[in-house]
Order: C-alpha cells, then structure tokens, then sequence
C-alpha cells in the first residue's frame, strides 16, 4: 500500500511598497482644541479653547467646580 501526502500549499502574505522605500517619517497633526467644559475629564496634553484662547493641560483631572477655568486654575492649565 502505498502512501501518498496532499499537495502542499501555502500562499505569501501580499506585500507592499512604499513610494520612496517606506523610510519617510509618519507626520503627527495636533488634536484639535476642544471646548472647555464643566463636568468634563481631561488627561495631560488635552488642548481646549476657552473664551478664544487655547489652553493645554498640565495635570489630569476632572472639573468638579464651574471656577476651575483654564485661566483661574494655572496648575492644571498653561496657555498655548
């Protein structure tokens, strides 16, 4: 008796190029400022506009106090 295996098959992964050979370097965008907002959560980095100017958050927390604006609260919030 003899014994024969089944054919073997296997398929490449598709592979694909880059323009340029892929050596470019991804491009980041900053997100976009969010409105400030009572009752909202924020994390180091989140960007918000409040009256018009752009804040950037220095320290993670929620805001519990409607006086906890960008401008009244320095700790949490740097301008830019």
């Amino acid at each position: 008796m003899t014994t024969t295996n089944p054919p073997a098959t296997s398929t490449a992964p598709p592979t694909t190029s880059q323009p340029g050979g892929g050596h470019e370097h991804p491009t980041t965008t900053a997100p976009a400022a969010s409105t400030w907002r009572q009752g909202a959560t924020y994390a180091i980095g989140d960007r918000v506009t409040y009256q018009g100017v752009t804040y950037t958050c220095r320290q993670a927390h929620t805001v519990h106090d409607p006086n906890w604006t960008p401008p009244n609260t320095p700790a949490l919030w740097s301008q830019g």
